[in-house]
């Protein structure tokens, strides 16, 4: 009996060295050499720790079960047992879990931080707040925690948002279908309208990430979560240095090449931004809104065919997407203004006329069918808008315009085609 008892720890032991050196697999065979020689809490537990690297969730689940049997109270079994029901995606029972191991050990800055993260889940923002409170000050030097509760800011911010959107969706409904009456004087957003730079938990959210950076100079979730946040917030060149600074860690995410080119994009870095694309690509090639953008950005480099050849790639992919027609139908106009003047250039000039025309009305009937869908989407506006636009449908244009600066005061694009469309009509003077 002795020696099982020993060759059982050393076997455990082996298990723990295997683990820390990243044999998952070798772990797993020495941690259950250990339980046959004599089954044990503690080998239980690491041996569903191992197995939940291992992504076998349900037999991590059975051991933790197990591991309970032998000890009922043991908090630690408690809060690996509610983290993998997390996983598992059984958040009543998971929230069960935290709380009961919370019951006997208040002081778990773990148990606190998981508690959240499932309330955090299921959208229960302001206990999720709390949760992370509790657990900041706990452990106030661990930068996960503040990242998580900026995260769960943002999320109740965008909540208020919504709340904000079911009003301006009746205002933007409400706008007069007359072109005179509709855009006699300037549209401005819902008195007490919601924006992000003036919501004070987006503000309280920044500081979170701020202190999650200063803490680990180099985590790259904060970098990324703050540098989407600096461009919601159109601080672009801010949200670059971030992106900029999480790939000096990580180059193999696509996501975050798309996130700093688009930046590089709204500060006309055209250049810059097709790199970023074209390195995104590389990682993700079947991506059609980083295709979309790139060739975006090509026609503004005046690379009119490259712009073609990546818009005809992203309606490939996705055929459904209202923003690629838009751009190609304004390359096709590119090409036709290009070719107007030269010799015998009429019969093209009326071919890409119609190309780009048929674009803008397929651009239509994709929004429009969208919008129908998600009316609280800005973007779509803007996009639909620019597709009246190319039609010469003005005042459609304008609408949407309007609409989508409602739903959204802090859109760069609405404002801007706002302004350049009341111009063009007439109904505002340009900026001296």
């Amino acid at each position: 009996m002795k020696r099982a008892r020993i060759d059982s720890v050393v076997l455990n032991q082996r298990g723990v060295q295997q683990f820390n050196e990243g044999q998952f697999a070798q772990a797993y065979e020495s941690f259950s050499a250990s339980l046959r020689e004599k089954p044990t809490v503690v080998a239980f537990e690491n041996r569903a720790i191992t197995l939940g690297r291992l992504e076998a969730l349900y037999a991590a689940l059975i051991d933790y079960n197990a591991a309970l049997m032998h000890e009922p109270l043991n908090t630690k079994a408690m809060r690996g047992r509610a983290n993998l029901l997390y996983k598992l995606g059984r958040m009543s029972e998971s929230i069960d879990a935290f709380t009961e191991a919370l019951r006997l050990q208040p002081e778990s800055d773990f148990a606190w931080n998981g508690r959240g993260n499932v309330y955090h889940r299921i959208g229960s923002h302001e206990l999720a707040i709390a949760d992370y409170d509790r657990a900041i000050a706990i452990k106030p030097t661990d930068a996960v925690l503040y990242c998580n509760r900026a995260n769960s800011r943002l999320n109740l911010a965008q909540h208020q948002h919504s709340q904000y959107l079911q009003q301006a969706l009746l205002a933007a409904a409400s706008l007069s279908s007359s072109l005179s009456s509709s855009l006699s004087s300037s549209t401005t957003p819902l008195s007490g309208s919601w924006t992000l730079r003036g919501n004070a938990l987006v503000r309280q959210a920044l500081g979170d990430f701020d202190k999650a950076l200063e803490l680990q100079p180099g985590y790259g979730k904060a970098l990324v979560d703050r540098g989407d946040l600096y461009d919601d917030l159109n601080e672009f060149p801010s949200a670059v240095r971030d992106f900029t600074a999480a790939l000096e860690f990580d180059k193999s995410d696509a996501k975050v090449f798309h996130a700093r080119a688009y930046s590089l994009q709204q500060m006309a870095r055209f250049r810059d931004a097709v790199a970023d694309y074209s390195a995104a690509l590389a990682l993700d090639p079947a991506n059609g809104h980083t295709l979309n953008n790139r060739g975006n950005c090509k026609l503004e480099l005046g690379d009119v065919a490259g712009a073609i050849a990546d818009l005809d790639a992203a309606i490939a992919i996705n055929p459904t997407l209202g923003y690629s027609f838009v751009h190609r139908g304004n390359a096709r106009l590119a090409l036709a203004n290009a070719a107007e003047g030269a010799a015998a250039a009429a019969a093209e000039v009326a071919a890409n006329v119609a190309l780009a025309h048929e674009d803008f009305r397929a651009a239509i009937e994709r929004h429009t069918t969208m919008i129908e869908q998600q009316q609280h989407s800005h973007t779509m506006r803007v996009s639909r808008g620019r597709a009246f636009h190319g039609l010469g449908r003005y005042d459609e244009a304008l609408r949407d315009y309007e609409a989508a600066y409602a739903l959204n005061p802090d859109s760069f694009d609405a404002c801007n085609y706002m302004a350049r469309t009341r111009t063009a009509l007439g109904l505002l003077e340009p900026a001296l």
